[in-house]
């Protein structure tokens, strides 16, 4: 016979041995159309959402000079893991991708100023005398267009002050002390763009649409292993099946 307790302790086990990645960070930016083009309809509100890869913990401070001593996290995508795991949000369809083209660039940058830039770009020339870029970052507009790029910066008040943020961290432990909404109306810079290589009408040439920030939301949160998922559901199996073996044994 199997003593009572066994599957509750068992489950407890189960808890107690997941595991998980470094936190993710997510950071969600509402911004206000600028005009209506693309999907997009003048003065109404949209999400733009960037989550930081888990995995990834090398920290590039090669420019922090220049960025008062804040870090610098970027991705030599050739050669390393992608900051963002993913880009999404009621102002994008499609589904994010790694850029892969001549000149790609993932990055999110940190300044003392204090600000914030967010950055995925797959600008790959397509030649002539007026070079077109016409990457792809898995992502569309709202109107269907393919994005080669999307960038956002937004710098100033009421921001804190970054620069007091552990230099020696990898993105989510930084984070961790500046999770919060800053909301509008912001000192600095308070934009987001998103980059075609094709205009409304479908014709070739590199075409933007234009937000205005109302806020960023910081978040972080844990990630389990992979391996872990399959732990977690055999403790939810375990745990059912101790239930229901209590319930039958009370219902007799």
């Amino acid at each position: 016979m199997i003593p009572k307790r066994l599957p509750l302790l068992a489950l407890l086990t189960c808890v107690l041995g997941t595991t998980f990645l470094s936190a993710q960070v997510t950071f969600t930016i509402t911004a206000t159309a600028n005009s209506t083009a693309e999907g997009y309809t003048s003065g109404a509100s949209y999400t733009f959402i960037f989550t930081t890869d888990g995995s990834r913990s090398a920290t590039d401070y090669g420019s922090a000079g220049s960025y008062q001593g804040s870090p610098y996290y970027e991705t030599t995508l050739s050669s390393e893991t992608d900051i963002w795991s993913s880009i999404s949000g009621t102002g994008l369809a499609g589904s994010y991708i790694t850029p892969s083209g001549d000149a790609t660039f993932s990055k999110l940058n940190v300044t003392g100023s204090p600000g914030l830039t967010f950055e995925a770009t797959d600008e790959t020339e397509s030649g002539g005398e007026d070079p077109l870029y016409t990457g792809d970052i898995g992502l569309n507009s709202l109107g269907g267009t393919d994005l080669v790029s999307i960038r956002a910066n937004v710098s100033g008040s009421p921001f804190p002050d970054f620069s007091e943020g552990n230099l020696d961290s990898d993105v989510a432990t930084y984070f961790s002390d500046f999770t919060g909404t800053y909301s509008s109306p912001f000192s600095g810079d308070d934009w987001l763009q998103l980059q075609f290589y094709t205009n409304g009408d479908g014709s070739p040439e590199n075409y933007s649409a234009w937000f205005t920030v109302n806020s960023v939301r910081i978040a972080t949160s844990a990630v389990p292993e992979p391996g872990t998922y399959a732990l977690i559901f055999g403790c939810g199996v375990l745990g059912w099946a101790g239930w229901r073996r209590r319930r039958s044994q009370l219902a007799a």
